[in-house]
């Protein structure tokens, strides 16, 4: 059966669900909007943004990668003191975990007698 995308393969875009020509603009590859003008695929457009800032932090030469480890010792330290610290409804995630190992240490005595 053939229909007017060809015989086996489905349209990778728009453009060329609607039979236009395929056309890129530099390194972007168009997509055709619904009012026929080109438009820019924006993951693109994050995926620079986002080198371009993590090309921003110091010490790329010295440390490479681990560069970014005091941010994400930092993320950790937030995180917890998060997690101890505020409430959600009545009680904190603290909380819920000593709740949590005291119910397992009584059932494992329980099961022990």
């Amino acid at each position: 059966m053939s229909d007017r995308w060809g015989p086996s393969r489905p349209p990778h875009r728009l453009g060329e669900a609607l039979g236009l020509p395929r056309q890129e603009l530099g390194q972007w590859p168009l997509v055709w909007g619904w009012t026929g003008d080109p438009l820019v695929i924006p993951e693109m457009l994050v995926r620079r943004k986002i080198r371009y800032f993590l090309q921003l932090v110091p010490g790329r030469q010295r440390f490479g990668m681990y560069r970014f480890l005091p941010f994400f010792f930092l993320l950790g330290g937030a995180m917890e003191w998060f997690m101890i610290n505020v409430r959600l409804g009545e009680e904190t995630f603290y909380d819920v975990y000593r709740r949590k190992r005291s119910e397992r240490q009584y059932e494992q005595r329980m099961e022990e007698r």
